[in-house]
């Protein structure tokens, strides 16, 4: 298949996943999303502070000009639905120049859009696909080691204005500092790093309250109300690795260590080692109350799985009897069961009567748009 093939399979897997889980409201939190595009506009929200919302405000605002004719949840779905297929295009990108490999490249994007955190939360009511977007865009960019001051404040601007979608995507950015280091661009390192912090001053100017604030509130006082805040569960590995292999999916989990072992390239394991230690870093700052913050991987481990995935199905195809089927075919078997799982796990999810989700359209277990969104209302 050519690069334009694998890109138009990408963006149709993309487009599927999302449009069968569109502007699901997943979570108490898309009200609250909801509720800042509605601030933005200026409308009046009687007993609700924007302080804690406010600094994730991109998805909210660009929300904006389609909710005044959609509707909010048909708002967030179609800006949703953007970021979810241009993540996959952009992981294309990601892996491919990673590996060099174009059908590891493919599977590591369709592993990433079919993932189950991507299917729940992608085209939801919330800010998680614009959260995967700017992690891959900004891994990208700095992997292209912008050389000169101005291209690495340039950078860290567009850094710094993906992180006010999700502070996740400073995981991406920490790498990008990092990796400044190791290739020994130390002038680049600092202005990068300081030059995507500038975005961080709009969310205090228009409400008051700054990323180190919300961490402090949504992080250590929401595990606190938990009962999470205590050594034995924050660090709970079973619970966090549990959280890691349904995020990542089983396949994802297993072709990962596979690739691990193979990849031979020193380079690339020195980037894998500067992602994925920054991304873990990232991970036990948080209470690991839901696997969504699981998140903070997906830039730094699927490429790696893609390859790990190829290299599995190169085996099969190569063993007694199993070779009957060829490794195209293993890659599809795999790839096939992989998608049915984890959006079964999505099915279930989005059935449970405990989770704080409402879905569109006819069908239980899934959200299509409807003319029922349009008629939405807090």
């Amino acid at each position: 298949m050519s690069k334009r093939a694998h890109l138009f399979l990408i963006a149709l897997i993309g487009f599927a996943e999302s449009i069968t889980h569109f502007g699901a409201i997943t979570s108490a939190d898309s009200i609250q999303y909801f509720n800042v595009t509605r601030f933005l506009l200026g409308i009046q929200i009687n007993n609700w502070d924007p302080k804690l919302w406010i600094t994730r405000p991109l998805i909210p605002a660009l929300a904006i000009p389609l909710s005044l004719i959609l509707g909010l949840p048909a708002a967030y779905g179609i800006i949703n639905t953007i970021f979810v297929i241009l993540s996959g295009i952009l992981y294309y990108e990601l892996a491919f120049k990673l590996t060099q490999s174009s059908r590891g490249s493919l599977i590591a994007s369709i592993m990433l859009l079919t993932s189950f955190i991507t299917i729940s939360y992608g085209a939801a009511s919330g800010k998680e696909a614009g959260g995967i977007f700017f992690q891959v865009l900004v891994t990208l960019i700095v992997l292209s080691s912008p050389k000169g001051l101005m291209k690495a404040a340039l950078t860290g601007l567009i850094s710094g204005i993906g992180g006010l979608a999700y502070e996740t995507v400073y995981v991406s950015v920490a790498f990008g500092f990092f990796l400044f280091l190791f290739r020994k661009n130390y002038r680049e390192a600092f202005i990068y790093l300081l030059a995507s912090l500038i975005p961080q001053i709009i969310p205090p100017i228009i409400g008051g309250y700054n990323i180190i604030e919300r961490y402090l509130v949504a992080s250590i006082l929401y595990a606190k109300s938990i009962n999470m805040y205590d050594v034995f569960t924050w660090f709970d590995l079973g619970n966090r690795v549990s959280q890691f292999i349904v995020a990542i999916s089983p396949l994802g989990t297993i072709a990962l260590f596979i690739g691990f072992l193979l990849e031979k390239r020193e380079e690339a394991m020195y980037i894998f080692y500067l992602m994925f230690i920054t991304s873990l870093i990232a991970w036990f700052s948080w209470p690991p109350n839901t696997a969504r913050i699981t998140i903070v991987f997906f830039h730094s481990v699927f490429w790696l799985a893609g390859y790990g995935c190829k290299s599995l199905a190169e085996l099969l195809a190569r063993k007694p009897i199993l070779k009957y089927l060829s490794e195209d075919t293993w890659i599809a078997l795999l790839l096939i069961t992989n998608i049915l799982f984890n959006n079964w796990l999505a099915y279930r999810w989005y059935l449970n009567p405990s989770s704080y989700t409402k879905t569109w359209g006819p069908v239980e277990g899934l959200s299509i748009p409807s003319s029922e969104m349009l008629n939405y209302q807090l």
